[in-house]
């Protein structure tokens, strides 16, 4: 990078590649679930190319597997150069204005990369390496990314919906409150306004209100409940403001709680969590796979998630948005577009 030709200090540099590499992995690793095959039927099957250079040279078509490696391996060099990402020893310091050490929950960080390989090795089905990396890396995300107090979720003129101090990675979206005006606000009419079937919400919270992420989530509007989670905040002022979750916490207990070899200590993940969602501890004998699908659903509203969870465990049905009650069959893969396929 430009730190030989004395542009920047060697450890800025690193930093910044670092994080250019870290997000070149997360983008090519959500075309993959987005354009790839069900990878847990199908992984040698073609999913998409994968580029390094910064060039209109077409790249060949990678199997899912070649994806995935490609991914790991750019993850690898990012965690390398980020070894002295402040994040570890300062955590997000949200309150500080510098460039590089500053809101580092707002750039690709040393622990987004470790989350990110977490995620990676729960799709391409590696629930050992999913397991170990989360397991390593959790004391670390407790103490950096600690769970909200129910006091700044609910009880507050200025609630944080998102639930900003457990976000280890997100970004800045400037269009988050026109998007939220043009859709979901409880002001408009109910021929513009999108709602969500009641009967659905209800039986994704288990008819319980008290969750933190149902009021936080939903308001009423004309015709129903609507989304209210990216709704504006009273005080401008406010860090999380424009900050759109990419990578949670929450997720990490998921993971483990998911490839955990004994489902007891997976219940006990899941009900850190559920603790923390204001909701009591799971029977030992719950369902495990059953409840992880619940805490998926309950949990990442708007974020991007739901849908590669229903596709990375190939669901042959999953709830449908026409009504409260039914299923539909998924299409899983969606065609590449005619720029990747027309210069081949």
């Amino acid at each position: 990078m430009a730190a030989k030709n004395g542009v920047l200090p060697a450890a800025h540099a690193a930093e910044l590649k670092g994080e250019a590499i870290g997000l070149r992995a997360l983008m090519h690793f959500d075309l993959l679930r987005l354009f790839g095959p069900v990878m847990k039927t199908a992984p040698t099957s073609a999913a998409i190319p994968y580029y390094r250079n910064a060039n209109a040279a077409t790249q060949p078509i990678l199997n899912a597997t070649q994806v995935v490696d490609s991914v790991l391996d750019d993850l690898n060099t990012a965690k390398t150069l980020l070894a002295a990402d402040p994040v570890i020893t300062s955590g997000p310091d949200t309150a500080s204005i510098d460039f590089y050490a500053g809101n580092r929950n707002q750039r690709f960080n040393y622990y987004a990369v470790i989350a990110l390989q977490a995620r990676v090795y729960l799709y391409e089905g590696d629930n050992t390496d999913a397991n170990a990396t989360a397991k390593a890396a959790l004391p670390a995300f407790d103490q950096w990314f600690p769970w909200m107090a129910y006091t700044d979720i609910v009880n507050n003129v200025n609630p944080n919906r998102i639930f900003s101090p457990e976000v280890i990675f997100g970004v800045y979206n400037q269009d988050m409150y026109l998007n939220y005006n043009l859709y979901f606000s409880p002001a408009l009419a109910s021929n513009q306004i999108i709602t969500a079937f009641p009967a659905r919400l209800t039986a994704v919270f288990e008819s319980n209100n008290n969750d933190y992420r149902y009021p936080t989530t939903w308001i009423t509007g004309a015709g129903g409940p609507t989304f209210y989670k990216y709704a504006d905040l009273t005080d401008a002022t406010k860090q999380w403001r424009f900050f759109q979750p990419l990578m949670r916490k929450s997720e990490l207990y998921y993971i483990l709680a998911e490839t955990e070899p004994v489902a007891a200590n997976g219940i006990n993940y899941l009900n850190t969590v559920r603790n923390n969602r204001g909701l009591t501890n799971l029977s030992p004998s719950a369902a495990l796979t059953a409840e992880i699908q619940k805490e998926y659903q309950k949990e990442f509203w708007g974020e991007g998630q739901i849908f590669y969870y229903y596709k990375r465990n190939a669901l042959a049905s999953v709830p449908s948005a026409l009504n409260g009650t039914g299923t539909v069959v998924p299409v899983y893969v969606v065609p590449l577009p005619l720029s990747e396929t027309t210069p081949r």
